[in-house]
Parts: structure tokens; C-alpha cells; sequence
């Protein structure tokens, strides 16, 4: 039977007894209909051209769109070198809700932090590809600088977030003196956030660094820290870049550069004021170095495998 005219056919016989019969499945029809339109109506995957493939074991929480990975890029350490290989942490959800989720709301972490406790879970936030965010002295303070979304050393720009008042984040940079943290808006649309699981501890006393996951070790390296002139500062910080390529072959096979800085630096020192963990082909386990802490290259390329930029960094006496 051809189809009549659309105004028509519902003035045709037939068409009143199909009305009549199949009038009872109409309204199941008819959510079948509104229920793919929501489907289709859906947010579309969002195009982030600075995502990579997440690496395997990053002890970064995936969940929605959020937190870009990192890609390999140029810079480096405490000694001028020239190139730079970032972490690729997984995705989260971004904007202040996100942040709203982290278990310092409404309140303010002292600044070393203390040891990872079982299913402890530390955020981090990453500045957009493109974008340009504020950091300030305090809370509604004065503005120090703007930022991009790349290092000082070309890395993607990652943050350590401490805590949480009202609408800002306390986060761990290297534009400060050490343990005097800055503050960014938790609500910035230049942000996205991740947690992870992962935390790394240095102890000087025993000279030893551990990868903890979840307040588990997971690893744990013998290290050489600073001299007694130019001893390794103690507090919380963050990983801001690791790099692998056109290292110094003092720095041996990588860096992971931290946001912590040594103001004690000899005057014939050219290398920079960066601390960071990185490898040695000597022996380690002495107190020698100008602050950064030094590990096998084994050791140290096994830990920049596995951590992600803005892990938390916490070194105690």
C-alpha cells in the first residue's frame, strides 16, 4: 500500500483502524525516540591535540575529559641541558568541581606534608595547551606572574595542588623560595585536574628516596644528598619535568627535576639553582652533592618511568 500524503491519512479508513489497533505501543515508541535523541545529543569526545597514550602504571586516577598528557619537549634541570622528556598522566574531569573533590576542602596543608596514608590520594593540575593562568602570592593577592602551559625547561606545565581554600588551590612552584607555595584559582578555565596514588619520600638521615604507592613502597633507592654547605631542602614539593636526552653525563641517563631550589649555591656553580633526583654511574650514598639527589642510572630511569609530572615530593631529616 503506497503511503498517502502527509495531512491526508488520517482521513482514510485504514489508517483510523491502524491508529486504533497500534495506539497502545505509541507512547514505548515514542521513548525509544527520546531516549536515542539524548544519546546522540551527548558531549562529543573532546579534541585535545597535546593527548598522547597515557603511560602504563603513571599512577594517574582516569575518569572524564580532563588532565592532558604530556609530550616529549625541549629543556632541563639544574644543568643546562637541552632536552626534555615529560610523564603522560591519564585524563580526570576538570574545573572547580573537580577540584572540589579533594579531601583538603576548606582547609590549608602545612607546607612539608607528611607521609602517604593507605588510599590516599594527591591532585594535580595542569595548565591548558594554549592557555595562561594566574599565580598569586595568596589567596585575592597580588598577582606574581602569569604562566603558560610549558616550563621554564619545555615540559608540560604540571602542578602539585597541597590544598584547598575556597575558591583557590595552594600548589608547590619553583617561582618561589622553597616551601613558600603560591596559589592559583581553583576555577580557572586554563585548568585540568588528575589525582594520583603515587608519592615520592626522601629521607636524608638514611639517604634513602622511596616511590610509594598508595602509602605502599613500591620502590626505594640509596642516594647521595647535599654537602654539608649546600645541604638538600627539606619540605613538600612537586616534579615539574623529566627529562632523559642532552643530559650532562654528570646527570647520568635522566632527571626529574623538582620544584624545590638551593640557595646555597657556590659562587663558581653555572649549572642553575634546580634540584632534582638523577642518575650517577659512581657511587652514591654519600653526603657530596650540590643538594639534588643523585641514584643509580638504574634506579633513577626506573622511577622517571613511572611517575607522572606534579607528583608530590616530600624530603624530611
Amino acid at each position: 500500500m503506497n503511503t498517502p500524503r502527509s495531512g491526508r491519512w488520517l482521513g482514510d479508513g485504514s489508517a483510523r483502524r491502524f491508529v486504533r489497533h497500534w495506539w497502545p505501543l505509541l507512547p514505548i515508541g515514542l521513548m525509544a525516540i527520546v531516549a536515542a535523541l539524548a544519546l546522540a545529543g551527548g558531549e562529543p569526545a573532546e579534541d585535545d591535540s597535546a593527548r598522547s597514550t597515557p603511560v602504563a602504571a603513571s599512577g594517574v586516577k582516569p575518569a572524564a575529559p580532563g588532565l592532558p598528557a604530556a609530550e616529549p619537549v625541549a629543556g632541563g634541570p639544574d644543568a643546562g641541558r637541552d632536552e626534555a622528556a615529560a610523564r603522560q598522566p591519564r585524563e580526570r574531569g576538570d574545573g572547580e568541581a573537580a577540584a572540589a573533590e579533594s579531601s583538603e576542602q576548606g582547609g590549608e596543608a602545612g607546607a612539608a606534608g607528611g607521609p602517604a596514608e593507605r588510599g590516599e590520594e594527591f591532585r594535580i593540575a595542569a595548565v591548558r595547551r594554549g592557555a595562561r593562568v594566574g599565580v598569586y602570592s595568596r589567596p585575592a593577592g597580588r598577582l606574581i606572574e602569569r604562566v603558560g602551559h610549558r616550563t621554564e625547561f619545555g615540559s608540560k606545565r604540571v602542578y602539585s595542588v597541597i590544598a584547598r581554600r575556597g575558591g583557590w588551590l595552594r600548589v608547590s612552584t619553583a617561582l618561589s623560595a622553597n616551601n613558600r607555595d603560591r596559589w592559583i584559582r581553583a576555577g580557572s578555565r586554563g585548568l585540568r585536574f588528575a589525582t594520583t596514588d603515587l608519592s615520592i619520600h626522601a629521607n636524608l638521615s638514611d639517604r634513602v628516596v622511596q616511590l610509594r604507592r598508595d602509602g605502599r613502597v613500591e620502590q626505594q633507592l640509596t642516594v647521595t644528598i647535599g654537602a654539608q654547605g649546600t645541604p638538600t631542602p627539606v619540605g613538600r614539593f612537586g616534579v615539574t619535568d623529566v627529562i632523559r636526552d642532552g643530559l650532562n653525563p654528570v646527570y647520568g641517563c635522566c632527571a626529574i627535576a623538582l620544584s624545590a631550589r638551593q640557595p646555597n649555591l657556590q659562587d663558581d656553580w653555572i649549572g642553575g639553582d634546580r634540584i632534582a633526583i638523577h642518575g650517577s654511574t659512581g657511587a652514591v650514598g654519600s653526603a657530596s652533592s650540590n643538594g639534588c639527589l643523585r641514584a643509580t642510572d638504574p634506579d633513577v630511569s626506573r622511577l622517571a618511568d613511572r611517575i607522572p609530572l606534579g607528583t608530590p615530593v616530600f624530603i624530611e631529616n
